[in-house]
């Protein structure tokens, strides 16, 4: 049976990575060989099924987990900009006490309960890994459990909305939160599409202005044909009078 951590990216995904994890497990190597992707696919497959561990650990039931995606964050971030989701980062210290934990968990199910599932995309990281330290680096705080919030934009470098960690994982403004992702993926939707448009029209004033090149050099080229027929009947007429 699958874990959570293998779920595949939702059906309709329109980047290329979402297929990427299926591509990549079908491709034969030789014998005895590993290629690096595979290595890398492992090892974040790995630390997610730590995380999810993590999570359930510090809770005395058996809690339901998010769908935490396995992809590096550089994939998710371009997968969040393809579908135009926000993306919900969890940070994990493995040698952290549980409590803070099982209120990011809580936390967590509530955004799965109470927003559309298509609205988000869940990743984990170890505080401790190479990719929970480049999170850490550009939006994280410190090195404790905390939970990041992202939404993608126009220069698919996802922009931070908000973090929560520590005691504020029980008492945060959900629904400011909800209402000021939407309000920034709503201006994403708005800025790509005047994007669009601009190339559309763009690519409409550069295909008028080669025909209009093509034009003028059919032209000139029709201009030079008759110079050279008038050039060839006066030389012609001067060797009849000659």
């Amino acid at each position: 049976m699958l874990s959570v951590s293998q779920l595949p990216l939702p059906n309709g995904a329109s980047s290329p990575y979402k297929t990427m994890k299926c591509v990549f497990s079908q491709v034969l190597m030789p014998q005895g060989a590993v290629s690096r992707t595979s290595v890398r696919l492992g090892s974040r497959s790995d630390e997610t099924s730590r995380c999810e561990g993590l999570l359930q650990g510090s809770c005395t039931e058996n809690p339901s987990l998010v769908p935490l995606l396995n992809h590096s964050f550089e994939e998710i971030c371009w997968q969040a900009y393809e579908d135009r989701r926000a993306l919900v980062v969890v940070l994990l210290n493995p040698s952290g006490k549980g409590q803070f934990k099982a209120k990011m968990l809580s936390v967590l199910q509530n955004l799965q309960d109470n927003s559309r599932r298509e609205d988000w995309f869940f990743w984990a990281a170890e505080t401790t890994s190479d990719n929970g330290k480049k999170v850490l680096e550009k939006y994280g705080n410190g090195s404790e459990d905390q939970t990041i919030f992202l939404v993608p934009s126009t220069r698919q470098t996802p922009v931070f909305v908000d973090r929560i960690e520590g005691p504020v994982l029980t008492d945060f403004d959900q629904t400011r939160l909800f209402d000021k992702i939407k309000a920034m993926i709503h201006g994403l939707s708005i800025e790509r599409e005047q994007q669009e448009q601009w190339r559309q029209l763009r690519k409409q004033q550069e295909d008028e202005l080669q025909q209009v090149i093509s034009g003028t050099h059919h032209q000139l080229s029709i201009v030079e044909d008759n110079l050279a027929t008038d050039e060839d009947q006066a030389i012609n007429q001067t060797q009849h009078s000659n």
